[in-house]
């Protein structure tokens, strides 16, 4: 559970590529307790740190992504969608 809060707590940095990072090793690892942390990144400004928090939920399969993902399917930016879909 450690490693979990940490990289969750990694979710939070100012360097996005290891907000982005962190994201794709909680969805290694599967953990719904994740699943808040992972939508919250889905405002992040940076594209790429939405596209791999979209990525990371698809992978946790939990029942109430699919409305997020449905949601993110008329986002402004493609590569948002693409991801959503």
């Amino acid at each position: 559970m450690t490693r979990i809060r940490t990289l969750i707590a990694k979710l939070e940095s100012q360097e996005a590529g290891t907000r982005r990072r962190a994201a794709e090793l909680l969805a290694e690892l599967g953990d719904e307790t994740c699943f808040a942390a992972l939508e919250k990144r889905l405002g992040d400004a940076e594209v790429g740190e939405r596209v791999a928090a979209i990525d990371a939920l698809g992978r946790l399969k939990v029942a109430a992504e699919y409305d997020i993902l449905l949601a993110l399917l008329d986002d402004p930016d493609e590569p948002v969608q693409e991801a959503a879909a």
